[in-house]
């Protein structure tokens, strides 16, 4: 599946339907607030947000942006240590807001790395990172995300 096809001009459009106070299948967030915890890792992807430390320890990196290059999914419930453990209050009140911010964001990433080809971006779990690895990254974040809202992608 070509990735940022499906980041730039798919993934926002299967968002459009859900009903933004519905749970998924497993964690605590609902729609909405699974959408808003998107808009900060696009943030953090695209140096909207600086992120100065690394928090996995330096030897376990590269086995990180490893899992990063498979095919392996992030496991349901997967625990983010930098989320406490209730969801974040929603900062857009109108889900159609933070859908537009969501794609805002997301475009800004690859237009980041337009602008600067041979930049890497640090995330806190998985180093320091280029537009390869970010882009594998949110792909893999994103599709957690529909399988836990039950959002089918089809290629």
């Amino acid at each position: 599946m070509d990735k940022k096809l499906f980041l730039t001009s798919k993934f926002i459009n299967l968002l459009q339907p859900l009903d933004p106070n519905s749970n998924g299948k497993w964690g605590l967030m609902n729609v909405h607030q699974m959408v808003e915890h998107l808009i900060e890792s696009f943030k953090v992807a695209n140096g909207n947000v600086i992120v100065n430390e690394i928090i996995t320890p330096l030897e376990k990196l590269e086995k990180m942006q490893s899992f990063i290059r498979s095919e392996i999914p992030f496991k349901e419930n997967t625990k983010n240590a930098l989320m406490p453990d209730t969801p974040a209050p929603i900062i857009n009140i109108d889900y159609l807001d933070s859908l537009k911010n969501l794609q805002f964001e997301i475009n800004e990433m690859y237009h980041f790395y337009d602008v600067n080809p041979n930049s890497k971006l640090r995330n806190p779990f998985f180093g320091d990172l280029d537009l390869s690895l970010n882009e594998a990254l949110l792909f893999k974040h994103v599709t957690h995300h529909c399988k836990q809202f039950g959002i089918t992608i089809i290629n």
